[in-house]
């Protein structure tokens, strides 16, 4: 967690000595990068494994896609909103929940916007409309919670998964449900007609995660706590979030299909992994300086494409397919990139 202090702190007495770095110093600040690295990576990457084994071998005749489906609505309608009101409820209120989403909101914006510029200009071949929107998708829309969260705990301490929580449910999600629905329809090779096309304001009313957002912040406002019994309950399905979500993500990584579009996907990988969080860094240092605040929000914009950008691209006739290579190639970029951020970031 004080991390970025003993950077600062090694730098500045370097220049004043003007001498040979320390060894034992430098070697002790190397290993402390190596700890949080495992303590954060080693189970995600495990987990993953587990969910690409279970795509492979298919115990009991299981079939991925349809296991991805229900595994998906259990987080949605129940481990998720049960992790919003296990983090929400007791956390301090204060201007992060202005600062966060602004924040993630500009990565958003960066990512699909600098996505649209690279891939709409045939530098790469002559990419189709909804491959260059997915292609936008995947350099906008982070995976904040099944990557994110364990991440920003390992780093920045526990209290620091609410970072986490405000950038998915101010930011990602309803940015997916506006901006990400408007790429669809711009793009999509199988748009819905007007009658069909899903109401905005519509969508995010019935998403449960917003409801419980609403529910932690009311409890939060007014003191009143969840009793031990339920908030033990509550606690409990909330901590399935991470591991269900991180077994979807293995269950969609298809090595030959990423190896087809490599170009494509490390391109994707660059701008999603390196160029927006980068931005976001920037423009929150200037903003507010080297704070906590900045750095989990930073690094939430360095996590690999979300899974939700999949239902977007389904219902509005985008090239999946790419999607989940992006997704897939994402993830296995951020093993290598992750310790880039951690050494970087306040």
């Amino acid at each position: 967690r004080n991390l970025w202090r003993r950077v600062a702190m090694y730098r500045r007495d370097k220049v004043r000595r003007r001498s040979t770095p320390d060894p034992v110093a430098f070697l002790t600040y190397v290993a402390s990068i190596l700890a949080v690295l495992n303590q954060a990576l080693a189970p995600v990457g495990l987990i993953i494994v587990v969910g690409y084994l279970l795509r492979r071998l298919r115990p009991g005749g299981m079939q991925a896609p349809a296991a991805r489906q229900t595994i998906n609505q259990l987080v949605m309608y129940v481990f998720y909103p049960a992790l919003v009101l296990d983090v929400v409820t007791p956390v301090t209120l204060s201007s992060e929940l202005i600062w966060v989403p602004v924040l993630t909101a500009l990565g958003v914006f960066t990512g699909t916007g600098l996505g649209w510029f690279c891939f709409s200009r045939r530098l790469w071949g002559p990419l189709t409309r909804p491959q260059v929107g997915v292609l936008m998708l995947a350099c906008g829309f982070s995976n904040t919670i099944s990557l994110g969260l364990p991440v920003l705990g390992a780093v920045y301490g526990e209290e620091a998964r609410r970072y986490g929580i405000y950038t998915d449910v101010l930011a990602i999600a309803p940015l997916l449900w506006i901006l990400g629905i408007w790429v669809g329809l711009r793009f999509g090779g199988a748009a819905e007609g007007p009658a069909n096309r899903p109401g905005v304001v519509a969508t995010l009313i019935r998403l449960p995660p917003i409801w419980a957002f609403v529910a932690a912040l009311g409890l939060n406002l007014t003191g009143v706590s969840l009793g031990e019994g339920v908030g033990r309950a509550v606690n409990l399905l909330g901590w399935a979030t991470i591991p269900c979500m991180l077994l979807t993500v293995g269950m969609s990584l298809s090595l030959s299909y990423i190896h087809s579009v490599l170009r494509l996907v490390v391109a994707t990988g660059i701008l999603k992994l390196f160029l927006v969080p980068g931005v976001v860094y920037l423009a929150g240092r200037a903003l507010l300086g080297p704070t906590e605040l900045v750095g989990a929000t930073a690094l939430e914009a360095a996590m690999p494409t979300t899974m939700a950008t999949i239902i977007i691209s389904e219902r509005f006739g985008l090239d999946t397919e790419l999607l989940a290579a992006a997704l897939a190639a994402t993830t296995l970029m951020f093993f290598a990139t992750a310790g880039v951020w951690i050494l970087l970031l306040p």
